[in-house]
């Protein structure tokens, strides 16, 4: 049967060298006339990422696969490298565009024919010689300090470095707390990351998804909503986890799905990060006050105590006013008063008039009387609330 595809090269080859990361493609070449869907597989994908893993090649066209090495920590046990990849390629109709429909081509049920070739994985030591040699004056000057060569301890190789190694946020209520991290791609790639949280609702991650240019640096900001209540425990449980991928140049941040981060699909790298709380400003004794206060407000009887000094504060300001204008209310009664009578000595006769003043006299006193009254009952009300 004819090939569907050339495949170049028969074996993937990488430079081994230690926490380095090193890649190396594949060439598919379809010389058919048909579309042919392809997908690739590796017996280790924890130790390798491939871009793309499934897709398809046009009639008389050629597409490379690119398949990166995560740096490897120690030197391989065996001469030869065990891990191997399988591409298995399909005759697929032009309307199979999608990566569903792709996949579905190399399903059973779909009953086509699948070719495979696999692939080999050689290791190459450019820089064998030299670590001989270093790794031979690192032993002599261990063994000259009498100590054992077990208790170094390789660094892990890692995708990104992330500063902070934990979430602070300077705890204050009623107020939003923002933090940074710092994400520092390591690699000579281009890195994908992918922020997630145990709490979405309590933090916000600006942005959540993103690329890490090789040998560069992104900000993340993460965003705490304010809270109305003092925190109980010290120790937060709420965690962050932040995953990176290693990616093709040519994609975009609008290319970035949380299907990248599969970790059943491709090689995913995971960092954890804690949330810790610093309530230095809220334990001093001067900060602490104004909280118990606004606690105490809040309570049923702190509000019953506010309402009740309101009130009493407003009886006394009414009775200092009333004391004030007490003694201009009489003068002004009396002056009254006596303009009222002489008007009258002009109007009536003499017999009329000592009726008439008699009567006015006692309901202007009358008058007086019961407007002292209703005074001293509204101080007396107003001054002493409870």
């Amino acid at each position: 049967m004819e090939k569907l595809l050339i495949i170049e090269p028969q074996h993937l080859s990488f430079p081994y060298e230690l926490n380095k990361q090193s890649s190396s493609s594949i060439r598919l070449s379809n010389k058919t006339d048909q579309h042919v869907a392809f997908k690739v597989m590796t017996t280790k994908p924890k130790n390798y990422c491939v871009l793309p893993n499934i897709g398809f090649v046009l009639p008389g066209s050629s597409c490379d696969v690119l398949v990166t090495m995560i740096g490897p920590t120690a030197l391989p046990t065996e001469g030869k490298c065990p891990d191997m990849f399988l591409i298995n390629t399909v005759v697929a109709s032009s309307g199979a565009t999608t990566v569903d429909a792709i996949k579905k081509l190399f399903d059973k049920e779909a009953g086509l024919q699948i070719q495979g070739c696999k692939l080999g994985v050689i290791y190459t030591f450019p820089s064998q010689a030299s670590s001989t040699v270093t790794e031979r004056s690192v032993s002599s000057s261990v063994g000259s300090d009498n100590t054992n060569l077990n208790n170094i301890k390789m660094d892990v190789s890692k995708l990104v470095e992330i500063r902070p190694s934990e979430l602070k946020f300077d705890f204050k209520l009623r107020k939003e707390l923002s933090c940074s991290l710092k994400l520092s791609n390591m690699t000579d790639t281009c890195v994908f990351f992918n922020v997630k949280t145990t709490d979405s609702k309590k933090y916000c991650v600006q942005p959540n998804m993103g690329i890490v240019l090789p040998r560069s640096t992104f900000d993340v900001i993460v965003k705490m909503k304010a809270q109305n209540e003092i925190l109980q425990e010290k120790q937060c449980e709420d965690k962050f986890l932040i995953q990176c991928t290693v990616g093709s140049p040519s994609t975009t941040i609008k290319d970035v799905t949380p299907e990248m981060f599969n970790k059943e699909v491709r090689s995913v790298e995971e960092y954890q990060l804690g949330v810790v709380y610093n309530f230095a400003l809220q334990e001093g004794p001067l900060n602490y006050i104004p909280q118990v206060i606004r606690g105490f407000i809040a309570s049923s009887l702190g509000s019953l105590l506010v309402k009740g000094v309101a009130t009493g504060l407003l009886g006394l300001i009414l009775s200092y006013l009333v004391m004030k204008i007490l003694p201009r209310i009489w003068s002004l009664s009396i002056v009254i008063g006596m303009l009222a009578v002489k008007m009258i000595q002009h109007l009536v006769s003499n017999s009329v008039e000592e009726w008439i003043v008699k009567i006015l006299g006692v309901a202007f006193i009358h008058f007086m009387k019961v407007l002292f009254q209703t005074l001293g009952q509204f101080i007396s009300k107003y001054s002493n609330p409870w």
